[in-house]
Parts: structure tokens; C-alpha cells; sequence
């Protein structure tokens, strides 16, 4: 076997035994160790990285990782700060932007709308222990959900402190601000109970917009999602298109036979 990959898979027999957040030897300090070049220390840390095992952070060392696990299936609500949490995780959304637009072809077909009706987008960001995890854009019937943007913005202001203009019902400001629970607006507003209708995941590479907003550099791979949620009564409410770090998140689907 490769040196540096067979000390990568002796490093991660200690690395999943260790608290996350703990530091991991430098590349320095595994020359000293195990008697190897600085390149094959340098290709195991990346090869423990590319594992999602560590983080390297520049200037501060080479740190244990934390994934936490993302699970979607049919007996959790579809909700962002609620399976951060129960995964352990501390959530804060963040309000991008919102306006009405004319549906497309995919999120008329999953709303049940006509290609063109009105739709309320909502682009959020989301965070887990203070580290930008996630972004996602959700689309919502415009006649039923009108002033969704208003309840979403946490206090009477944007994050820049002035007032949000929401004329309409609709606030049009890019302005980013903390936002109320999605999940929990539906609910406790609008009297909904948010289920899933169908979830897809697949690893692609990120647009670079989408990499800029999570914080990353170059076009890693990440997790696409699309998921659909109806009211509890079998109407379509809410389609959604989502990325999710694959250092941060495990994506986890789980099924149950029909009973």
C-alpha cells in the first residue's frame, strides 16, 4: 500500500476514537513519529480531509471534524433547526432574500401549479455551531402564503437595523437578516402541519455562487437536495432546493415498508 495512505488509515483508526474539535498531529510532528518525508505527512492529513475526518485550518493546525448526520425520513418533521438539533447540533438561520416569481416548469409540477403562477421564494442560509452549513431556496403557493416574508424576519428590522420594507405583504430586501424558524412559522402561523411528500439527494460539484455563499473556495462537491412537503392533507405546500456541506453534514435517508 501507498505510505501515505496507510498511514492515513492507521491516523483515522485514532481519529474517530477522538472528541471532535481535538487537534490531530502537524505534518511536522508525524515526521518526527513515524520517520517519513514531509510530502507523505502532508498526503495523509489530505487524504484524512478528503475523508471528511479533519479540518485543516491555515494557520491554527489540523483538527478533528465533526459530521453531524442529516436524516430525512418519514417520521421527522422537514425541518432544518430541528434535525440540527436532535443530530446535536446549534442552528441559526439566516434570511437572504424573498419575492414573488412566476413558477418554473420543476416547481410548478411539484406544487401542483400551472408554469408561470406566482410563487414566494424564500432563500435562506443555514448555520450549525456558528459555521455556514447550508443554503437553500424555497418556493411556496403565492395565494396562500402571501406574507410569509413578514413572519419570517426576526424583530421589526433588517440586519443593517433599518425597517424591511414589506408593502405587500412581500419583503423584496437582499438585505440578510436572522430568521424565525421556517418550520415552526408554518406551523404556529399558518396552523400546518409540514410532511414529507418525497426528498432526493445526490453529491454534485457547487456553483460558484452557492460555494461563495457557504464560504468555500473552488467548486467542491456538496450535497443537492430537492424535497417536496405537503399540509397533512395531502396539498402541496412548499418545494424546495437545498446545498448541504459534505464536511458538515451526513445525509441520511431512511425508509420503512408501507404498511
Amino acid at each position: 500500500m501507498t505510505t501515505y495512505l496507510a498511514l492515513a488509515d492507521s491516523l483515522e483508526v485514532d481519529v474517530r476514537k477522538a472528541v471532535p474539535g481535538s487537534r490531530v498531529p502537524s505534518e511536522h510532528e508525524l515526521v518526527d513519529l513515524h520517520g517519513i518525508s514531509r510530502l507523505t505527512a502532508r498526503a495523509a492529513l489530505q487524504e484524512l480531509e478528503r475523508r471528511h475526518l479533519v479540518r485543516r485550518v491555515r494557520g491554527a493546525g489540523t483538527f478533528v471534524a465533526r459530521r453531524i448526520e442529516y436524516r430525512i425520513a418519514a417520521d421527522t418533521p422537514p425541518s432544518w433547526s430541528e434535525t440540527v438539533r436532535r443530530a446535536g447540533g446549534v442552528p441559526r438561520n439566516e434570511l437572504l432574500a424573498t419575492e414573488v416569481v412566476a413558477a418554473d416548469g420543476e416547481v410548478a409540477d411539484a406544487l401542483g401549479l400551472a408554469p408561470g403562477a406566482p410563487v414566494v421564494r424564500v432563500d435562506r442560509r443555514g448555520w450549525v455551531d456558528g459555521e455556514q452549513a447550508g443554503i437553500s431556496s424555497s418556493h411556496f403557493p403565492a395565494d396562500r402564503f402571501t406574507d410569509l416574508p413578514a413572519q419570517l424576519v426576526a424583530g421589526d428590522g433588517c440586519a443593517d437595523g433599518t425597517t424591511c420594507d414589506t408593502s405587500n405583504g412581500i419583503e423584496t430586501s437582499s438585505r440578510h437578516a436572522d430568521s424565525a424558524s421556517l418550520y415552526t412559522t408554518l406551523v404556529e402561523h399558518y396552523r400546518v402541519s409540514p410532511r414529507r411528500a418525497w426528498s432526493t439527494a445526490e453529491l454534485d460539484v457547487l456553483a460558484p455562487e452557492a460555494a461563495s455563499l457557504l464560504g468555500l473556495s473552488g467548486r467542491p462537491l456538496a450535497w443537492w437536495l430537492l424535497s417536496c412537503n405537503h399540509d397533512g392533507e395531502g396539498r402541496p405546500i412548499e418545494f424546495a432546493r437545498s446545498w448541504l456541506r459534505t464536511d458538515v453534514f451526513k445525509v441520511v435517508f431512511r425508509l420503512e415498508a408501507a404498511s
